[in-house]
């Protein structure tokens, strides 16, 4: 009986080492600035804040952000749709990569804070971008209360990407070019990356670990009681 509980005591403790430590899910910021000014919307006019990008390989998209200024909550009394376009004026956005935010969306990404303000979440299906072009944009009425940074003082993308232009048009859909013609996009939208260090596939729970060793320890009696019969 010595043995077995050596041996499960082995066994459990590669399988520990097979299963940890395992990193912690992370998502990153596609782009991330610094300093800039605000930008509103004109009123009674649905306008589309945002900017041009290139992915220079694939990426994965997992969660559409939403600038709140002030990091108060969604302050406007209407909704703002932020998506994904390919960057050839097209109105139909990337498949999958599309949420509309509201005063009732209150998860924030907490992996970094912008200046003045923070952002708020929502979640997608993990969708891939083929390398190419896109827009990011956030469409909707846009108040003093919520406004759009714009003009900022740099601009930081993740590994597999690059800023482009601003976008912005009082309209909706997917402009091709800006009415204001600012140096900076409108990072009113913005987005998450899954990264290397994500787990893709499942992970088993420790209690999946306890019964790999428990099943273990009934196999190792049961050879045992076999070489004494």
């Amino acid at each position: 009986m010595t043995r077995i509980f050596s041996a499960l005591i082995i066994l459990t403790s590669v399988v520990a080492v097979n299963l940890g430590p395992v990193a912690p899910a992370h998502a990153a910021l596609a782009f991330d600035f610094e300093g800039g000014s605000t930008v509103v919307s004109v009123a009674g006019f649905t306008s589309t804040f945002g900017f041009s990008f290139t992915a220079t390989s694939p990426v994965e998209v997992d969660s559409l952000l939403l600038y709140d200024k002030g990091a108060d909550g969604w302050q406007d009394p209407g909704s703002v749709l932020v998506s994904i376009y390919p960057d050839d004026g097209t109105t139909t956005p990337v498949s999958g990569i599309q949420a509309l935010f509201s005063s009732a969306i209150t998860d924030v990404f907490t992996g970094d804070t912008p200046p003045g303000g923070q952002w708020l979440e929502i979640d997608i299906t993990d969708t891939m971008l083929a390398a190419g072009d896109y827009t990011a944009i956030a469409e909707g009425e846009i108040a003093f209360s919520e406004a759009a940074p714009v003009d900022v003082i740099s601009v930081t993308p993740q590994s597999g990407l690059t800023y482009g232009a601003p976008r912005y048009a009082l309209s909706a859909g997917n402009p091709t070019g800006d009415v204001l013609f600012n140096t900076t996009g409108y990072f009113a939208p913005n987005f998450t990356l899954v990264t290397d260090d994500q787990p893709t596939n499942p992970v088993p729970e420790p209690a999946t670990a306890a019964l790999l060793g428990l099943g273990a320890l009934g196999l190792l009696a049961r050879r045992r009681r076999r070489r004494t019969a």
